[in-house]
């Protein structure tokens, strides 16, 4: 497995954090989406996991991608154990659409690996529902 890690930009003072409560931190968030070989957890296996988090001894967001190196059956086990290791120390995962996909193939994939996963542990916020709740009108705008 490769782990690519690498500093984004500061903080911006403009970011708009109104969908959490007000004593969650900035590291508490983890932002992830996935990529898989197929659709079905069944017959498929996750190659790639993306993630985003806020560090603080950057004082910047950093993101890191855990990624396959081969179809080896053990590369995938690899790389869900980085995840679970990563999304332990959070609060909230936030994802775009991952109520639907990321979080059930992974669960199936964990359970599959027989391995424990932290999904169930953290809030989970998905952009994808939340933009779907905005007003029509809204939802045109850049």
């Amino acid at each position: 497995m490769i782990t690519n890690k690498s500093r984004l930009c500061p903080l911006s003072p403009e970011l708009d954090f109104d969908f959490f409560p007000e004593h969650v931190s900035l590291s508490e968030l983890l932002f992830f989406d996935i990529e898989t070989t197929g659709l079905s957890p069944k017959t498929s296996q996750v190659f790639l996991i993306g993630a985003v988090q806020y560090s603080d001894k950057l004082q910047a967001f950093e993101s890191i991608q855990f990624l396959a190196e081969s179809t080896d059956p053990g590369e995938e086990l690899q790389i869900l154990k980085a995840f679970s290791q990563l999304a332990r120390e959070k609060q909230f995962l936030i994802h775009f659409n991952g109520t639907s996909f990321d979080l059930p193939y992974l669960r199936h994939r964990y359970e599959a690996l027989q391995l424990s996963h932290p999904l169930d542990s953290c809030h989970s916020l998905d952009l994808y529902r939340e933009l779907l709740s905005m007003p029509a009108f809204f939802r045109q705008m850049s």
